[in-house]
């Protein structure tokens, strides 16, 4: 089996980010999203981390 890229996004919880989060996790990469403190602390905006659960 071939060895997954590990995969960094850069605002993980914004418009496109929740996209690029949901489809690095959905192929089994090893996915990481980098965002705000400010972020973090709405749940409004935790969809994409969601997806990494």
């Amino acid at each position: 089996m071939a060895k997954k890229s590990k995969i960094l996004v850069i605002g993980g919880t914004g418009y496109f980010g929740e996209f690029i989060v949901k489809a690095s996790a959905d192929a089994s990469h090893p996915t990481f999203a980098l965002v705000r403190v400010s972020t973090v602390s709405n749940p409004e905006n935790l969809r994409a981390s969601r997806a990494l659960e």
